[in-house]
């Protein structure tokens, strides 16, 4: 007789499937099982699947073929755990964030290659061991919630360091310029501590705050360019009312030394202290992005804490004095209007650069005395697409097109890789299935506004003159949009 044995996925794993999909992660089955048991499981839990490759089909495959295959397949039977490190690696090696979830002894490899690995508080002593993440609960739904919460995590982290970086960047300026016309310290150290301190304690709810839907329903990275970009737009503008509260306190109030301190002290933590709700979202504050309950009434707790502050017997230990009446209408004026103003710049910023949020291309300025080789071939590539005469071109144009001009060979993994970057800040769309690059809108804003305006270009518009001389020559033509690079 036969004994038939049954292993069937639990009742909540076809909804997790559902879940983990929209929030745009790519799943991929990487199982030892034959294919018909591993068609079985998916069309269970209603999983569509694209491609089917076998272990004995990537013992033959060379890694650039994997590369191209990793993309264009997400079942993987029959194969090895050396096997699946090579898929992990391929995958890492096009530019994307691996998560691997297994529970034998097998898997241990593959956790420990995985970007994070994930197992189970079931597994066996080595898959745990070799894991970053254990799940106490056997149920995939978990997963979904933990990358909800890592992405929210991420996005309140990014506020206050856009929040902080602006703002700080700001007040340096203000320093500096108060520093060329003041007889005295703008502010002392001890009040600055304070300052500090209080301003830091407002934003000890900011892990608490909601997070806007349309955020966290996509991965994020970390961009330091985009951060710069930022900090660069936002901080002069906070020392444009720095100053205008400089001029108000020293010709309109007539201050003393004292009460000057006293204004900009409350003027420097009020500003730090709502502009906070500003920033926190590319929406309009308040009435399309509402924050945390905790989040407001700490902020609005301690901004009420500053402007007493001055009235009472902890204000003169700091040195500072009572303000007069009309001090604090001219405060809520400032604040008004600087919280008014960074609202329309932070809305232009983000129509200019929002697709950059997820991956900078160049940066404006010069950074050392050399540019970075990985920067140089992403603009060579940038090249090759925008030069070439047709809206699409395939990627094996791309590499010979590239090669024959600059003499500098990439092969497919490392063209992916950079495909990714292209694809993620929305300059290009991409069919993997056809090896199709495909030129979008923002690629056109990209070149003409950042690349040609950036301190680099002298240097990479060598190439670009290489790279349309060579289009010229093999397809008669070029882009019409960039004709003077042909010549």
């Amino acid at each position: 007789g036969f004994i038939a044995f049954l292993d069937p996925p639990k009742e909540t794993a076809r909804e997790a499937v559902k879940l983990l999909k929209n929030a745009n992660i790519e799943l991929k089955i990487l199982t030892g099982d034959n294919e018909l048991v591993t068609r079985k499981v998916c069309e269970y839990l209603g999983f569509e699947i694209k491609g089917v490759v076998t272990g004995s089909e990537i013992a033959q495959m060379h890694d650039d073929s994997l590369a191209r295959i990793v993309e264009e397949a997400n079942v993987f039977c029959r194969v090895t755990p050396a096997q699946k490190n090579r898929i992990i690696n391929a995958l890492k090696n096009n530019g994307h964030v691996v998560g691997f979830l297994g529970d034998g002894i097998n898997d241990a490899p593959s956790l420990k290659a995985a970007d994070v690995g994930i197992s189970v508080e079931n597994a066996v002593d080595v898959a745990k061991e070799s894991a970053d993440i254990i799940l106490l609960q056997n149920d995939l739904t978990v997963l979904h919630d933990g990358v909800l919460e890592g992405r929210k995590t991420f996005g309140n982290t990014m506020k206050y360091i856009m929040m902080g970086v602006s703002s700080n960047f700001g007040n340096m300026f203000s320093v500096a310029g108060a520093s060329l016309f003041l007889p005295f310290l703008p502010m002392l150290p001890i009040q600055i501590l304070l300052n500090n301190l209080l301003y830091d304690f407002s934003q000890s709810m900011i892990p608490t705050d909601e997070v806007d839907q349309e955020y966290i329903e996509k991965p994020k990275r970390l961009d330091i360019h985009f951060i710069r970009w930022f900090m660069v737009c936002l901080g002069p503008v906070s020392s444009l009312f720095d100053f205008l509260t400089f001029f108000i306190m020293l010709f309109i109030f007539k201050a003393s030394e004292s009460l000057f301190q006293t204004a900009w002290f409350i003027e420097s933590l009020a500003s730090q202290i709502l502009v906070v709700f500003v920033i926190r979202t590319r929406k309009s504050p308040f009435w399309k992005s509402k924050p945390s309950r905790l989040l407001l009434l700490t902020s609005m707790a301690v901004l009420t804490f500053a402007l007493i502050l001055p009235f009472t017997p902890l204000g003169v230990i700091f040195q500072f004095v009572k303000p007069p009446t009309t001090f604090y209408v001219a405060l809520a004026v400032i604040l008004g209007a600087y919280l008014t103003l960074v609202e329309i710049v932070k809305s232009k910023f983000y129509r200019r650069h929002g697709y950059r949020l997820e991956q900078i291309l160049i940066p404006p300025k010069k950074i050392g005395l050399y540019l970075p080789k990985t920067t140089i071939v992403i603009q060579n590539v940038i090249a090759v697409i925008c030069l070439f005469p047709e809206d699409q071109i395939t990627v094996d144009s791309l590499l010979k097109d590239l090669a024959r001009s600059i003499e500098y060979p990439l092969d497919y993994s490392q063209i992916g890789h950079i495909i990714q970057y292209l694809k993620r800040a929305g300059l290009i769309s991409f069919d993997w299935r056809q090896r199709i690059i495909k030129r979008e809108k923002p690629l056109k804003e990209y070149v003409m506004k950042q690349l040609m305006a950036s301190e680099l270009w002298p240097k990479i518009v060598q190439n670009w003159y290489k790279i349309g001389r060579t289009i010229k020559e093999k397809y008669g033509k070029v882009n019409p949009e960039y004709q003077e690079f042909a010549l």
